[in-house]
């Protein structure tokens, strides 16, 4: 009974961040009136903030801080908060690598949006992995190349041994795809 209790709960955690993640991006972009990109605010994922349980957290704090449990970034050393950050409690108790396929920025490279539920998420975060690897990882075993969505290049030690992790594709050129970070209309 417990340890059903203790897997609700996280998977609850889970739901709620990313669920949260999401909608937050499109409030962001409605309250501040983007039209074509959320670049069109250099900060957009880093100060535009809400208040949670009576914390303040950006995009950035709950992708890298809370579902990436704090995970270091390619293009960003630092840990998104200090060890000593009482955030760092909101954090699932385990990393789940489909939170890359379940986030949407509102860039038309994401990956679609849908309202994750808890008694389907495992489901719907597989469907949604399952979805975005079949049109973002496409691997050529005869030129021995991977072209793929830069989702798989930032966040390569996130996904341990599959994607460009696999050591089957050891080998293979990767061909990383543009970003495409506008609206679609």
């Amino acid at each position: 009974m417990l340890i059903s209790h203790l897997c609700l709960v996280m998977k609850r955690k889970l739901l709620f961040w990313i669920n949260v993640y999401n909608g937050l991006t499109n409030a962001f972009i409605i309250e501040n009136k983007l039209e074509k990109s959320v670049r069109e605010l250099p900060y957009f994922f880093t100060e535009l903030k809400v208040d949670i349980g009576g914390y303040a957290f950006s995009l950035d704090d709950i992708e890298h801080g809370i579902l990436r449990k704090n995970g270091k970034r390619n293009f960003r050393p630092a840990p998104q908060f200090l060890d000593e950050d009482i955030r760092l409690n909101f954090t699932p108790n385990f990393f789940d690598h489909r939170i890359h396929f379940a986030l949407n920025c509102g860039a038309l490279s994401c990956p679609p949006i849908i309202a994750y539920q808890a008694q389907l998420i495992h489901e719907q975060l597989n469907w949604a992995e399952e979805n975005f690897r079949h049109s973002e990882f496409l691997i050529d075993h005869v030129l021995k190349q991977i072209t793929c969505s830069s989702i798989f290049v930032w966040y390569r030690n996130d996904f341990v041994e599959t994607y460009l992790n696999d050591p089957q594709l050891n080998n293979y050129k990767v061909i990383e795809k543009d970003y495409n970070w506008n609206f679609r209309h």
